[in-house]
C-alpha cells in the first residue's frame, strides 16, 4: 500500500495500526509463478495474507464486515501490547534526570510483557493460555512487530521531548 493510499485511511483503520511488512502485489492470479507454493492445502506461512477479487467481496455489506472484523481483532490484539507498552514510558522525573536522551521508552522485554499478559490476558478468544502465549511470541518476532514499536517509539519520544521543551 502507498504512504498516500496510507494517508487517506481512516484513522482507526488497521492498516493504520500495524505497519506493512512484507510482499504487496496488486494483482496476483492462477497464472503467477507463486501461486501453486501459496494456494495449496498447506498452512499458509505466518503473516500471508492474500486479498481476492471476487465480487462477493467487492459488495459493500461484505466489505463493510469485513472491514469492521479486522478493526476489532486488530485492536483486540494491541490490547496487551499498549498496555504494556504505558510501563515503558519514561516518568517526568525519569525523563528529567537521563539528560542525554529524555525521551525514549525503557528497553522491551519480552519476559515482563508475557508477564503483564498472564496478569491481564487478551481481549482476543484463545483455547487456552498456551495458545495465546505462542500467538504472542510468533507476533514478536515478525518484522511488522518491530515496526510497529518502533512507530510507538517515535509518538512517545515526540511528547516527551515535547514536555520537556515547553517547561
Amino acid at each position: 500500500m502507498s504512504t498516500l493510499q496510507v494517508a487517506s485511511l481512516p484513522p482507526a483503520h488497521p492498516a493504520k495500526q500495524i505497519p506493512l511488512s512484507g510482499d504487496f502485489r496488486p494483482f496476483f492470479t492462477i497464472h503467477d509463478a507463486d501461486h501453486a507454493s501459496l494456494v495449496n492445502p498447506r498452512p499458509p506461512k505466518a503473516g500471508l495474507l492474500l486479498g481476492v477479487t471476487n465480487p462477493y467481496f467487492e459488495q459493500q455489506h461484505a466489505s463493510e464486515a469485513l472491514h469492521q472484523h479486522f478493526t476489532s481483532r486488530t485492536t483486540a490484539l494491541l490490547v496487551p501490547l499498549q498496555r504494556y507498552l504505558q510501563s515503558l514510558i519514561p516518568t517526568p522525573s525519569e525523563s528529567r534526570s537521563n539528560l542525554h536522551d529524555p525521551g525514549r521508552l525503557k528497553p522491551f522485554n519480552d519476559a515482563a510483557f508475557f508477564a503483564s499478559l498472564k496478569a491481564h490476558g487478551s481481549p482476543l478468544p484463545f483455547k487456552s493460555n498456551a495458545k495465546q502465549k505462542e500467538f504472542y511470541e510468533r507476533w514478536l518476532r515478525t518484522p511488522a512487530f518491530g515496526l510497529w514499536l518502533a512507530r510507538q517509539e517515535e509518538v512517545v519520544q515526540g511528547v516527551l521531548k515535547g514536555m520537556m521543551n515547553s517547561k
